[in-house]
């Protein structure tokens, strides 16, 4: 019996056309997937989690696959696993594709952050 039972998948295309900065020459496609899954050590101590971590793998691959398939492999620049929340259960993964305008995001220029790739002015 597999541990991860799925409760319900979501996939999210955005395109953005100008976010500041100059346009860009072509539009910044960014796919997100999500999954939730039901918890199966909800409530108790579980001490090897690692069964539950190999068969998560198949999941991750498949949302990474659908993400591939819906901006097209040629299209696909950088790509962000989130962790998932142990209390939720919740996951997700994300692909952008092609390169965003040059200048700080507008929630990095109100509250700096060390992971955004995105340079300060």
């Amino acid at each position: 019996m597999s541990l991860i039972a799925l409760r319900k998948r979501s996939l999210t295309v955005e395109t953005v056309f100008h976010e500041g900065g100059p346009p860009p020459d072509k539009p910044l496609r960014i796919a997100a997937a999500c999954a939730v899954i039901r918890n199966p050590y909800a409530g108790r101590y579980e001490p090897d989690l690692l069964p539950f971590m190999a068969e998560l793998r198949s999941l991750g691959t498949a949302l990474a696959e659908e993400l591939v398939a819906t901006l097209g492999k040629e299209n696909v620049e950088a790509y962000r696993r989130r962790r998932s929340s142990a209390s939720t259960g919740n996951s997700s993964t994300a692909l952008s594709g092609t390169r965003p305008a040059a200048g700080p995001c507008a929630r990095c220029w109100a509250s700096p952050r060390p992971s955004c790739p995105r340079p300060r002015r």
